[in-house]
């Protein structure tokens, strides 16, 4: 067997390994989707190990590299070689936070599904029974009865105070692409961003009357 064949060898393995990684971390994501809650800090601790054992995976290209690999080439196909390792590297790094995305993005639609089961229109006043319209409100308010005017206090239900956050990791599965394409070229950040916020206001509706502002708004700061 040539180097370059036992390179490839080495790097398909690599890739393989990868795979069999994360389809581990994605099958275990979705078993807490199967629960009555979803424990986000438990998922966290999930992803956090994934990382921890998808650097140490990808460590191995550049340790093989320079441990055994890189003295078996010469000139230009010692840099194509290496070139290998480089690219699998950036591409095990794409799998791992694509795949993390996708995972959260299934969690912000549990959150979103829960929060529409459990979303009210009405709230009734604790001392007259009056009801109130609390369409759009995602978060505790005191409000005045109109009939007693009493004061009351509507507080939602806590899957209406997570919306926001399962609406940014949705954005952020359905943007993937689109922040890779902004991040090696910044022209593609209006792309980027207004995919990211479009998406954003569809689980937050207030959102989209100001989403050309907001796109406008992250285009001033640095960053992707």
């Amino acid at each position: 067997m040539s180097p370059q064949e036992r390179w490839d060898a080495f790097l398909a393995k690599i890739k393989t390994r990868s795979d069999e990684i994360l389809a581990e971390a994605i099958e275990g994501s979705a078993q807490f989707l199967e629960q009555p809650e979803v424990d986000q800090n438990a998922l966290g601790r999930i992803w956090t190990v994934i990382r921890h054992r998808m650097s140490d995976l990808r460590g191995k290209i550049e340790d093989t590299w320079g441990g055994s690999v890189m003295d078996l080439f010469e000139g230009a196909a010692q840099d194509r070689a290496r070139m290998q390792g480089q690219d699998l590297d950036a591409a095990l790094e794409n799998d791992f936070e694509r795949a993390e995305a996708r995972a959260y993005a299934d969690v912000g639609r549990w959150i979103a599904k829960r929060a529409a089961e459990m979303r009210v229109t009405d709230a009734k006043c604790m001392h007259c029974g009056s009801p109130h319209s609390v369409v759009g409100v995602r978060f505790t308010y005191e409000w005045t009865c109109a009939s007693c005017k009493a004061t009351a206090t509507f507080q939602p239900s806590t899957f209406e105070y997570q919306l926001e956050g399962a609406a940014a990791y949705i954005a952020k599965d359905r943007a993937f692409d689109a922040e890779l394409a902004a991040k090696r070229d910044r022209g593609e950040r209006r792309a980027y961003w207004q995919l990211y916020l479009a998406t954003m206001a569809e689980l937050l509706p207030e959102r989209a009357a100001t989403i050309e502002a907001d796109v406008a708004s992250k285009l001033a700061e640095p960053g992707p």
